[in-house]
């Protein structure tokens, strides 16, 4: 059984409130702008790239995943990248992501 930390615990509240935009393609077109970016560590190059131009274009922080896959916290196949649209549920996940690698690119 894996051990959830309270990181993913918030992110399981933002599935739940659906304050949350799966994949690019939402974060890309959504009418609000996510508070922060939580990637995989499985994804690839050129997404992570875009995501990283994205994050600096909107001011927007990003997370990266380095113990689990992102599927796994949101119960979602296939799922690399994830946006959080609620701007206190984003600052939980930051301020209790311990063992997620962080990479500030904006305040939330």
């Amino acid at each position: 059984m894996q051990v959830i930390n309270k990181a993913e615990t918030f992110v399981g509240f933002s599935v739940k409130s659906r304050k949350i935009l799966f994949g690019f393609e939402q974060i890309e077109r959504a009418k609000k702008i996510p508070k922060l970016i939580v990637i995989c560590s499985t994804l690839g190059k050129n997404s992570e790239k875009k995501i990283l131009n994205y994050s600096e274009k909107y001011n927007v922080s990003v997370l990266k995943l380095s113990q689990r896959k992102l599927e796994d916290v949101v119960h979602k196949d296939n799922c690399k990248i994830i946006g959080l649209t609620d701007a206190h549920l984003a600052q939980a996940v930051i301020d209790n992501s311990q063992d997620w690698a962080f990479s500030p690119k904006g305040g939330v």
